[in-house]
């Protein structure tokens, strides 16, 4: 029974994979407005591409010819969100995002009594590979003597 055990222990030690996570740090410009008490940043997998809707020039029941007009939806379908508190914070970093990964990131502004703004422009970000941990470091580059000192 020692002998399975010690057994199960070494293969859980050599076969056990870390599953590093990465992190981000977003930053945006803050609101002006007092109203504003915080932000939420909103991220997860990439949206759907946007969806539009034409509609031609007609003309209404007053005789005026009303231009063409394109709406656009957005998608979105974000799977996580934090609550940034303060008008003045406007940073925030998000951890435990997956190597490989890409996620798209998205803000909107609050208020004391649950108003949300609409949402921000969206930034999309692909967390890289992990490199290769036995490497050697990179050069060092701009090595030189700064200031030589006679002997006394």
């Amino acid at each position: 029974m020692k002998k399975v055990i010690a057994l199960i222990l070494f293969l859980l030690t050599f076969f056990t994979y870390n599953v590093i996570a990465s992190t981000v740090t977003l930053v945006w410009d803050g609101s002006c407005d007092p109203v504003v008490t915080g932000y939420k940043v909103y991220w997860g997998p990439p949206n759907p591409p946007p969806t539009t809707n034409v509609v031609q020039s007609y003309t209404d029941d007053c005789g005026r010819v009303q231009p063409t007009t394109t709406n656009v939806y957005w998608g979105r379908s974000y799977t996580n969100f934090v609550h940034v508190l303060g008008r003045t914070n406007t940073i925030v970093t998000i951890s435990n995002l997956v190597v490989g990964a890409t996620y798209c990131f998205a803000a909107t502004s609050t208020s004391d009594n649950n108003l949300e703004s609409g949402f921000s422009s969206e930034v999309s970000y692909v967390v890289p590979e992990m490199t290769d941990t036995n490497a050697p470091p990179t050069a060092v580059q701009g090595f030189r003597i700064l200031k030589i000192e006679p002997p006394i």
